[in-house]
């Protein structure tokens, strides 16, 4: 029923889906509007057990909406980085698709509205968050979107840097996150704080995206090291003279 990735290359993990719905703090859900206008609404959000929660009024265009058409689907970008010098974007996005109902049992919608009252408040004590329940709860309409079918998608050259990443050389060697070259003796989990000869990029563990500051790396972020790699052959500038070629045995595959 429903189509498959037509660049599947670029289809995201299922376990890397789920965990971008769950660290979303907001995304766009896509109604049978008005006059059959198809309505897009931003709202927040809480992912649980292939379930979204969403709150709202008891009256309005979405509530009419949902009340007309359980048919839904929701669209969250977990990352959008512009590379104004290759005229795109480094981005992440998730899209499911469901069936979206009013929650009319009240205790299935306290259980919604805790669950989006621990997404965004998760350090609050239990009065606190009681009492705030307890004080908008009434006049509340809570909404659940059973997913049936959920994608995600990334940028190409983010999943052309995956698959290196991902792949072993026939050597035993891993490849660098930053110029890709064959340079780890054991994977990038394992080999936190080794410095790449080859673009001198440090495996920093506490940055762990790529548009993640990185302290060990003179503030730098992964997609602004590869791109100085790109440009002058380390990671940044300044350590031009501490880096070196790469060798046979790290050299891409298919590269002489």
């Amino acid at each position: 029923m429903f189509r498959e990735m037509r660049r599947k290359k670029q289809q995201l993990p299922k376990e890397e889906v789920i965990e971008i719905l769950k660290r979303g703090s907001s995304g766009v859900l896509a109604l049978t509007g008005d006059e059959d206008y198809p309505y897009a609404v931003p709202m927040s959000y809480a992912y649980e057990d292939g379930k979204l929660y969403f709150h709202g009024a008891k009256q309005g265009h979405r509530f009419d909406a949902v009340s007309r058409n359980e048919k839904a689907s929701f669209c969250v970008i977990e990352q959008d980085i512009v590379v104004p010098e290759r005229y795109l974007t480094h981005y992440k996005s998730v899209i499911a698709f469901g069936r979206i109902s009013v929650i009319e049992d009240e205790t299935f919608k306290k259980r919604a509205i805790e669950i989006l009252a621990d997404k965004y408040h998760p350090t609050a004590t239990e009065e606190f968050r009681n009492r705030a329940i307890e004080a908008e709860s009434a006049g509340l309409c809570m909404f659940v979107l059973e997913i049936e079918h959920m994608t995600g998608k990334e940028a190409k050259e983010l999943a052309s840097r995956r698959k290196v990443q991902d792949d072993q050389a026939d050597n035993g060697r891993y490849a660098c996150p930053c110029c890709g070259y064959y340079t780890y003796k054991e994977p990038k989990a394992k080999s936190h704080g080794f410095i790449c000869p080859v673009c001198f990029w440090e495996n920093d563990k506490l940055a762990k995206e790529e548009k993640d500051i990185s302290e060990a790396n003179h503030g730098l972020t992964l997609i602004q090291a590869r791109e100085n790699y790109r440009q002058f052959g380390a990671c940044t500038e300044g350590l031009l003279s501490y880096v070196r070629l790469p060798a046979d045995e790290e050299k891409k595959i298919g590269e002489n």
